[in-house]
């Protein structure tokens, strides 16, 4: 999401400079006067790609532990018991999610690349036309 806010910021160097410090950017604005927050970031690079939203709505419930998160952790629930497995061994039932997190994770090294690939052809055709005027 940085990265792309970086293309659709009002002020790039600014972003950029949040980035590399580690600072936030949800205080800068976009192009179109937007902050760069969270809910824009995700509806902007919806856009490009649909898949983007479902899989940062699913992520986003681990970090703010959310119901679905809190379930995968539930070994056993059984006469007003629950059972929690927390630890190095995972439960049979958590296959399914860390393939979906593998192929999530392909997806968006995927985009991510689509997208730095347009820095590169940028700088490569501000390169050829700087030698063209020189």
């Amino acid at each position: 999401m940085r990265t792309y806010a970086a293309f659709i910021a009002e002020n790039k160097d600014t972003v950029i400079d949040c980035i590399i410090s580690g600072n936030r950017i949800d205080k800068q604005k976009s192009k179109d006067g937007d902050l760069l927050k969270d809910v824009y970031l995700k509806k902007e690079l919806s856009k490009l790609d649909p898949y983007f939203s479902v899989v940062y709505n699913n992520t986003s419930g681990y970090i703010l532990f959310s119901d679905r998160a809190f379930y995968q952790t539930v070994k056993s629930c059984n006469e007003n018991v629950i059972e929690w497995g927390v630890g190095i061994q995972l439960l049979e039932k958590s296959n399914p999610l860390l393939i979906e997190a593998v192929d999530a994770f392909i997806h968006f090294v995927k985009l991510h690349y689509h997208i730095l690939s347009a820095v590169v052809e940028g700088k490569e055709r501000f390169d050829r036309e700087y030698q063209d005027k020189v």
